[in-house]
Formats: structure tokens, C-alpha cells, sequence
């Protein structure tokens, strides 16, 4: 599967929660109508794209919200603008070539920056000035991250420029043309760090070599990997272009992992992961701890009430029990303490999100509050408190409200799913089902954590201004305690900070409280996970008729009814799905190209065949649904005009497949494609969030890294012939599941 559509996914294709939000966080989930994200949810950008799951679509899918606005390319290029100049300023004050005023050079030679840059460079470091003190009181982001005059300028000059594929990755503060006074020179590009950059060559202006091979060389060269003796697996690339480091952590367990009857723990568990710890959140962590166990205890009471034939009396007072428990529970905690722990250290983009396949959480901070990172994940994961369950869960009620229950299109894309997936967990919604939410308590929720949250299926990456050995210091001494399938088997290290022991948010103890012994469930679904041994060999090592064969028996368990129609309270849609392997297939790179192809731009066969010429108010193409680590959906979706019919238009869209399949595609075409997608690739290393989610994604599902690079490359050699074989083997009337939304 195509690199950025790792990107993509990780917004689109799952659950995410805007658990708190700081300075210049959107909140990119919820929109008021699915009519727009569905045009909008669907679209994701030509590069590496994912899906926006129907079930799921009334989230806003926008471009900027796949990175912490805050922690942007453009913040992280602005920054690296700022150093330089700092560099520079410092060699003149001593009247030397210092390597800091090479760099300054360097960087602005390749830039072609004089005087007018100077003078916008003063403009932007007077708007930071203007600037800081709302952006510092509101999680202390940093100054400056706004667009300014100088970043306009420089996108403008990218877009005019002929190949600017190079000219965007250097105004993403990623690469920069080899030359200048450094080590470089010659041709190819570097990255722009905290010494001499360049590519290849000798001293002098560099060329203009624009191949992502010498980005994937520069990022080779700088990823840094290790694995803890309990199977954790690190990845760590350092950049020192700004003092900022971005964390993600990537749990290999999704919605599709639950058992039947428990859906939706997954997502919830996800809320709960920002509930505290025994240090965090709690005013007096010993006696919440009697509470909660009361509190589980009422509720079980309750539940067992409410199932059998307990009298209206009975259940009435229960009721009462339970919340006033809850009540008292509540007054000993401190509500959203590891996210104002986090915003008050300068944190933002803290968030997470949960999808079919996988849950991940991600945070950008300074880069000396690494270590408080790796306190809080340790915490995280190694002595949770799953405190305000039962309230969280109403929260959680009222997410699958807003989304599935109560908008024009819930109800649809919901059965849809399940009419395609019958036999499959991504027939269920990741919210989960109302009936199996009512009778999730602490002990489905733990034995979940303790079957799923194991150290060897997670993988967490740091990229920005950190040393390697700095972070695999930190990470035995924080994540060693952690065993399979077990407690912590030593006392969890104190967090790396002291306050008052008044503080609301912090005990002066670091107690762990032990996880619950409650047998873990059992589940019978299928699941995928990386080989044990020799990863790389396994990874699309299967035979491309392996791969599709899948996909056929997928397709057959459909069974005879393959279409549907349902009346809505809106605008007819039109989905279209076809059976398609899963990411680890061969084909996966060919099936990325097709989405380009089809979908992603104004020059893209569905814009111009079927929304130009008003067959189609849109129409969108979505790789993967809802996941890809099984066998899922190539989806096809479109609004049909005013007055249209969903017939028609599932008509004009098949004629575009049909033609694909029966056509090669234009070698024009494929070079526009592949251009596309090294822009975006170029575009995802510019971002450290971006880099880190797609750097653990690979790491997961082929079990090394590299497996991003090969995609890429394999991107590369995609021929016509390759796109006509796919076409004919994904878009076959055999492999088709329909659904149609009329107007009621």
C-alpha cells in the first residue's frame, strides 16, 4: 500500500477522537453533514491515500488536519528559517566561517534568497513576537507557527516552478538543493539538519536534482531502529532543524480484534488511555482505587438485575447505587489531568484514533520534554486507570449519535457494511453496536487491554531534535518493566519532574496498581500479524493469484444478494465496492496507482469524465475499506446530479472502469500519476508527525521500515500492462457489491 496513504488513513479510515485540544489543534472528526465529507471524507489527496470509512463519514476529512497544525512542514520550515538566521548572526558576530554560518548560507544560496528575503525574514520574527503570547497561553505552542508573507512567497515560487516536486520538499523543511559552503554540492538533495547539508559532490552551488531516491538515501542514512527484550520495537530518526520532537505510537489491535459480542472496547479503550495513571489524575489514588472497585461491583449488580427478573423496585435502586458510587468516585479525580500535564509542557496534537486495524496515539512536544513523553506513555501502558469508565461510555454513546444514529447517511453506509462483510469483523462499526456497548464494564475493557496490549505489538516512533541512544536510554528504562500478557514485574520508574504536593494532577507516590486478573476473552475472528521470523521475505512474498483468491472467497461469502437500496432523508448516493486483497498483496502499489488514476485531481478520469461534464455532482475512489490488513473494498462513491438517479451514475461509473480494464493507460497519464505521488511522498517526509505514523505502519505490517522505501521504488515501476492486468482482476462484476440511498 502506497506510503501516504499510510497518511491519509490515519485521519480517514478510523475512529479519531479530539480528546483535548491545544493551540492550533482543529478538531478534524466532526462535521455537521455527511453530504460534504463524503465529497470531502473520501477525498484524500493523491499520495499514499486511505479511506474514509462510509460508517464513519461525517467526520471532516481535511489535508491540514493530517499533522498538528502547530507542528506543520511549514511551522517545521519556519523554524529551520529561524536557525539559520540565528547561525548566521552568530559567525558574522565573530567574524569566522563557523559551521553555523555556512549553514545560514547554505540554506538561503539555495533558497536564491538576498536582501528581500532578509527583509521578510525581520517581518516573520517581529509576527512571532505579535504572536506569542496567545499561542503560549494555550499550551505554550511555538512562536511564529502562523503563515507569514516569506512562506506564501515561497509556496508560490514552488508552484511556478518547473519540477517543483524539489522546491515543495525544501519549503516543507525536509530537503534543500545540495551545494553551498558545505559538504555537499553536486546533485541530489539533503536533509536540512544541524550540519553542513547537501547531496553528492564537491564544494559550490549544488545542482538540481530533484529524485526521491536521494530523499529515501537521506532518510536511510538518519532512521535508527532497536527492540527492546520484551519485543517493543523502536524507530528513531533524528532531525535538528527545530527544537521539536513528534511521538507515535502504533498498537498492531483495531476493532476487528474484538470478540463477538464486545464490540466497540476497542474505541473505548482508546478513551480511557487518556484517563491517568495511579500518579496522574487522582487527588488520593488508594481510596479511588476501593471506589472503583465498588463502582465495577454496582454495575455488575445492575447488569445482572436489569438481565434477569429483578422487580422495577430493585433495578430503580440499583440505579441510584451505581451513581452515587460514580459520584463519589468522580469527586477524587481530576478530570482531563494527562492532557493539561501535557499542554502545559508545551505539548500539542495530542490525540489518538482508532480504526480496524490498528489504535495509535501521537503527541508533537519541545524536545527536552522527551523524557516526560516517555514517563507518561510508560504510564500509559504499563499501570492504566481506567477511571470514569461508565461516564466516558456516554461519551462514547453520544459519538455513535453524531455520526451513525442520527445523520442522513449512518444507518446506510452502516448496513452496507455489513451487507458486504457478513462474515467478516469489518462488517462491524468501530464505535461498536449499541446492545454490545450496554454491556461493556472494567473487566471486558481490562481482559481486552491484557490480551491486546502486549509489548510486542507495539511499535513507537520519535522523530526531530533527539539523539538515538538518548531515546533507547529512555525507553529500557521506562518500558523494560513491561512483560507479556502480565503486569509490571518492577515498580514503574518516577515520572522525570517534581511538583508541590498539593498539585491536583500529581501524587507524591508512584505506586503501580495492579491490572485485573480477569480472564482474558477469547475470540475466533481472524487476525494478521507480522511473521516471527524473516518478515522481509514474508512481506508480499505470496503469489499474486494468493492475494486474489482471497479476495474471491471474501467476494463469495457476500452470497446471492450483492445490492441494496435504502430510502434516506437526503441526496441519493451511490456507493460501488469491489473485493480487493489486502495490503499485503503484491498488487497493493498497482492498486494505488489505479486510485490515482481514477481519483485525487482535476486531471483524474472521474473528475473529468463524470463530474466536468455533470454526470456527477462528485465522485471519489477510496482504496481500502474499511482496513487493509484482510481483504476489503476498492469503493467507489458519487452523488448523482440534480434531478440524477443513482442508476445513472453507477452506469457512468462502471463505463470509466470498463475502460480501464479494456485500455492501457497512456504513458502520459502514468507520468502525471507517478509525479503526483513522489510530491506527496516528498511532502509526507517533510513532516516529522507524518514521518513518524507511516515509519511505524510499515514497521508493523512488513516488520521493517525499509518496506516503505521498496513501496515507493515499486510505485516507480508500475507499467500500463500492470494497470490493465489489476483493472481486469479488481473490477469484475463478480467482485462488485452496490448500494444505493434514495431519497425517501
Amino acid at each position: 500500500m502506497a506510503a501516504s496513504a499510510k497518511l491519509a488513513a490515519f485521519h480517514a479510515t478510523s475512529s479519531p477522537c479530539l480528546h483535548y485540544s491545544t493551540a492550533g489543534v482543529e478538531d478534524s472528526h466532526l462535521s455537521a453533514s455527511l453530504a460534504s465529507s463524503a465529497s470531502s471524507a473520501f477525498a484524500t489527496g493523491p499520495l499514499f491515500r486511505r479511506i474514509a470509512p462510509p460508517h464513519v463519514a461525517s467526520y471532516s476529512f481535511r489535508r491540514s488536519a493530517l499533522r498538528p497544525p502547530a507542528y506543520s512542514a511549514r511551522a517545521e520550515s519556519r523554524t529551520d528559517r529561524r536557525g539559520e538566521r540565528r547561525g548566521e548572526r552568530r559567525g558574522e558576530a565573530r567574524g569566522d566561517d563557523s559551521r553555523a554560518s555556512m549553514i545560514a548560507r547554505t540554506g538561503r544560496e539555495a533558497r536564491g534568497g538576498g536582501a528581500e528575503e532578509q527583509q521578510l525574514d525581520d517581518d516573520d520574527t517581529r509576527q512571532g513576537q505579535r504572536e506569542s503570547p496567545r499561542s503560549e497561553a494555550h499550551g505554550r505552542a511555538p512562536k511564529g507557527v502562523a503563515v507569514t508573507r516569506r512562506q506564501v512567497l515561497a509556496s508560490a515560487a514552488a508552484a511556478a516552478a518547473a519540477g517543483g516536486i524539489a522546491d515543495r520538499a525544501a519549503a516543507a523543511g525536509l530537503l534543500v538543493p545540495g551545494g553551498g559552503r558545505g559538504r555537499g554540492g553536486g546533485d541530489g538533495f539533503g536533509f536540512v539538519e544541524g550540519e553542513e547539508s547537501g547531496g553528492v559532490g564537491g564544494k559550490g552551488r549544488g545542482g538540481a536534482g530533484t529524485s526521491v531516491g536521494s530523499a529515501l538515501d537521506s532518510l536511510s542514512e538518519r532512521v535508527c531502529t532497536f527492540t527492546l527484550a520484551n519485543g517493543m520495537r523502536w524507530i528513531v530518526v533524528e532531525r535538528r532543524a527545530a527544537p521539536i520532537v513528534s511521538c507515535h505510537t502504533y498498537a498492531d489491535v483495531g476493532a476487528a480484534d474484538e470478540a463477538d459480542g464486545s464490540t466497540g472496547v476497542a474505541h473505548l479503550l482508546e478513551h480511557l488511555a487518556f484517563k491517568g495513571t495511579p500518579v496522574i489524575g487522582t487527588r488520593d489514588a488508594q481510596k479511588e482505587a476501593r471506589l472503583l472497585e465498588l463502582v465495577d461491583e454496582a454495575f455488575y449488580e445492575l447488569k445482572e438485575a436489569r438481565e434477569g427478573a429483578a422487580t422495577e423496585g430493585t433495578v430503580k435502586r440499583l440505579e441510584d447505587d451505581f451513581a452515587r458510587l460514580q459520584q463519589q468516585a468522580a469527586e477524587l479525580s481530576v478530570p482531563n489531568a494527562f492532557g493539561a500535564l501535557v499542554s502545559r509542557e508545551g505539548g500539542v496534537g495530542l490525540n489518538a484514533t482508532t480504526s480496524q486495524d490498528s489504535t495509535q496515539y501521537f503527541v508533537s512536544l519541545p524536545a527536552n520534554k522527551l523524557e516526560l513523553w516517555m514517563a507518561l506513555e510508560s504510564g500509559r501502558f504499563l499501570a492504566p486507570v481506567f477511571r470514569e469508565l461508565y461516564s466516558e461510555k456516554e461519551v462514547v454513546r453520544e459519538e455513535r449519535r453524531l455520526r451513525i444514529d442520527n445523520t442522513p447517511y449512518g444507518r446506510f453506509t452502516e448496513t452496507f457494511a455489513h451487507m458486504a462483510f457478513p462474515t467478516s469483523p469489518y462488517g462491524r462499526p468501530t464505535i461498536g453496536y449499541p446492545s454490545d456497548f450496554d454491556r461493556l464494564g472494567r473487566r471486558e475493557v481490562e481482559a481486552f487491554f491484557q490480551q491486546h496490549y502486549t509489548p510486542g505489538k507495539l511499535t513507537c516512533a520519535v522523530v526531530g531534535d533527539v539523539s538515538a541512544h538518548e531515546v533507547e536510554r529512555l525507553a529500557t528504562k521506562y518500558f523494560s518493566p513491561w512483560q507479556p500478557a502480565s503486569p509490571p514485574s518492577q515498580p514503574i520508574p518516577a515520572l522525570p519532574f517534581s511538583l508541590a504536593s498539593s498539585s491536583p494532577l500529581l501524587l507524591a507516590s508512584t505506586f503501580p496498581l495492579p491490572l485485573s486478573s480477569s480472564p482474558a476473552l477469547s475470540s475466533s475472528l481472524p487476525t494478521l500479524t507480522p511473521p516471527s521470523s524473516s518478515p522481509s521475505r514474508a512481506w508480499r512474498s505470496a503469489s499474486r493469484e494468493e492475494g486474489w483468491e482471497a479476495a474471491r472467497m471474501a467476494a463469495a461469502a457476500v452470497g446471492g444478494e450483492r445490492e441494496m437500496r435504502m430510502s434516506v432523508g437526503a441526496n441519493p448516493l451511490y456507493f460501488e465496492g469491489y473485493f480487493r486483497p489486502s495490503s499485503a498483496s503484491v498488487d497493493d502499489p498497482i492498486i494505488s496507482v489505479i486510485s490515482s488514476l481514477l481519483y485525487g485531481s482535476r486531471s483524474s478520469r472521474l473528475y473529468k469524465n463524470l463530474v466536468l461534464p455533470g454526470r456527477a455532482l462528485s465522485a471519489s475512489a477510496t482504496e481500502t475499506y474499511p482496513g487493509d490488513k484482510r481483504p476489503g473494498l476498492f469503493l467507489l462513491s458519487a452523488f448523482p446530479p440534480l434531478g440524477g438517479t443513482t442508476d445513472a451514475v453507477a452506469a457512468a461509473l462502471q463505463e470509466q472502469l470498463q475502460h480501464m480494464a479494456d485500455s492501457r493507460v497512456p504513458d502520459s497519464e502514468l507520468a502525471r500519476v507517478r509525479k503526483s505521488l513522489r510530491v506527496g511522498f516528498l511532502e509526507l517526509l517533510g513532516s516529522n508527525s507524518g514521518l513518524a505514523r507511516v515509519l511505524c505502519e510499515y514497521s508493523t505490517r512488513a516488520g521493517r521500515w525499509e518496506a516503505l522505501v521498496e513501496e515507493v521504488q515499486r510505485i516507480e515501476e508500475v507499467t500500463p500492462r500492470d494497470v490493465q492486468q489489476v483493472a481486469r482482476l479488481l473490477f469484475s462484476p463478480d467482485m462488485r457489491v452496490t448500494a444505493h440511498a434514495v431519497s425517501a
